[in-house]
């Protein structure tokens, strides 16, 4: 795969990415394909009864047909899986689903700001219940007469069943959407994400520490590194470059890992972008004036594009921790030189998109 080698805009930048890599990777072994899967793929139409979706955000709900607000509905104040999500259409019609009914679940990455989804999940439903042929009827799914509705409620829990587990990681990564702040979320519940994520099934602990790795620059090097054209300003991780990628953490250093993941998996993060400079938006708008010199230097004097790049904290703590745990002690200005890659390579990536839907 020679994408290894051209992966990137400049090989300069290639070279800074190695030089993070090379010692924490000697921690790390290639993850074979075996251990991960691709989300549930529902068919056509039934995503929109089968899916309820948190509503935490407008961008997290924009393509859902049911949505619910918060924990406290979806536990119907009774015992574990005794209680009833209520869950309401865009028009504002309330259905009430049992909990019974469902499993616990991630419809989108989309509008998710923690690590540790344990409370924040999204369900899929996996039986039949008493709404379920009025939701039907008000999403515009028609399955016609006679339809065997035993035999499908069974293949959607064979299908659950096979792609279930403690760890999800995103299909796709859009380093520029507000809403995208993680790349990989764990749950204590085993979940059944939707198709546009995949599933890494392995032990609560391994996946804790694997979530970790996961999120920080050490994945995000690696996917720069092998990053081919994409669609939409979206970088793809397909399951066969989890497989070649480096993120099977050794016995040894998995608990430290975790005990990472146990300190930031509930800290809330800034969108992605933002992560790695607080000004994206603007020294990506400046940058490009520069390239076409318009007006450019008459801006030269207040411009962001001169000053270095501001990582939010909590991103260079989460890199540090995470290099440590792999016994590589990175100083921040190392992670800044990272990131100034990462930010270089966005400004170029989406400038090149949008010249070609230009």
């Amino acid at each position: 795969n020679m994408l290894w080698f051209c992966g990137v805009a400049d090989f300069r930048h290639r070279e800074t990415l190695m030089r993070l890599l090379e010692e924490p990777l000697k921690q790390l072994d290639p993850m074979s394909g075996v251990f991960a899967v691709t989300g549930y793929r529902s068919d056509t139409g039934t995503g929109r009864f089968l899916f309820l979706t948190r509503q935490t955000d407008h961008a997290r709900v924009a393509q859902a047909f049911l949505r619910f607000r918060d924990e406290a509905e979806a536990s119907g104040g009774g015992s574990e899986g005794s209680g009833a999500i209520v869950a309401e259409s865009e028009p504002g019609v309330s259905y009430e689903i049992p909990t019974s009914a469902a499993r616990p679940s991630l419809r989108t990455a989309v509008g998710v700001s923690t690590m540790d989804i344990t409370s924040r999940c999204d369900y899929l439903v996996d039986r039949d219940h008493e709404e379920h042929l009025r939701i039907c009827r008000a999403c515009g799914y028609s399955a016609g007469e006679g339809f065997d509705w035993e035999g499908f409620w069974s293949r959607v829990r064979r299908n659950a069943d096979a792609r279930e587990g403690h760890l999800a990681v995103a299909a796709r990564i859009n380093p520029f959407s507000p809403s995208a702040s993680h790349i990989a979320f764990y749950s204590d519940r085993e979940i059944v994400p939707n198709q546009v994520l995949n599933v890494v099934r392995v032990c609560p602990e391994r996946a804790r520490a694997m979530c970790a790795l996961l999120n920080s620059a050490l994945f995000l090097a690696q996917v720069f590194l092998l990053t081919e054209e994409g669609s939409g300003g979206s970088m793809p991780v397909r399951l066969h470059d989890l497989a070649e990628m480096e993120l099977w953490p050794s016995e040894q250093v998995v608990p430290a890992l975790a005990a990472v993941f146990e300190e930031f998996g509930s800290v809330e993060f800034p969108p992605l972008q933002s992560q790695f400079d607080r000004g994206f938006d603007l020294r990506y708008e400046e940058f490009w004036e520069q390239q076409r010199d318009t007006g450019y230097r008459q801006r030269r004097f207040w411009t962001v594009g001169d000053r270095p790049i501001e990582p939010s904290a909590v991103r260079v703590s989460f890199d540090m921790a995470v290099c440590e745990a792999l016994g590589a002690r990175l100083s921040a200005a190392d992670l800044t030189a990272v990131y100034e890659v990462f930010v270089k390579e966005m400004i170029t990536m989406r400038g090149a998109l949008l010249r070609a839907a230009a």
